[in-house]
């Protein structure tokens, strides 16, 4: 079932996703003064989520991408998180204790958010 559930995670970002372009270089600041920049990933194939702490379903997917990470992390996986709450400096240490993630979770602000999503820059 998990596997299905990846497979088809994966087909539907293939089948929307822009003609691949470089990431942009956005920092994901962790919470104890540090920031990941998912270029250190390069080679990997990196799963980037974007979620809410109050979101009962991106708390949910925490599971899947515990699993996976789990699975296919030796592979050369990466799940990488980042909460995007307006009060995200505050609520990601709780959070991160709250549910032990196995990857990477940090915040981003709106600006980070909007680059990461390449949001155009008049449509910001």
């Amino acid at each position: 079932m998990f596997k299905r559930l990846l497979s088809i995670l994966v087909l539907l970002t293939a089948a929307y996703a822009k003609t691949p372009r470089p990431l942009a270089p956005v920092s994901i600041n962790l919470g104890d003064g540090k920031k990941l920049q998912l270029s250190s990933y390069k080679g990997k194939v990196v799963l980037f989520a974007i979620m809410a702490t109050s979101c009962d379903h991106c708390i949910n997917s925490l599971e899947v991408l515990k699993r996976a990470q789990k699975s296919y992390g030796p592979a050369g996986f990466q799940a990488v998180v980042a909460v995007g709450d307006p009060n995200a400096p505050y609520l990601l240490v709780p959070f991160i204790q709250r549910y032990k993630p196995s990857f990477p979770v940090g915040y981003l602000d709106q600006s980070g958010i909007q680059k990461i999503a390449d949001v155009p820059d008049g449509k910001r």
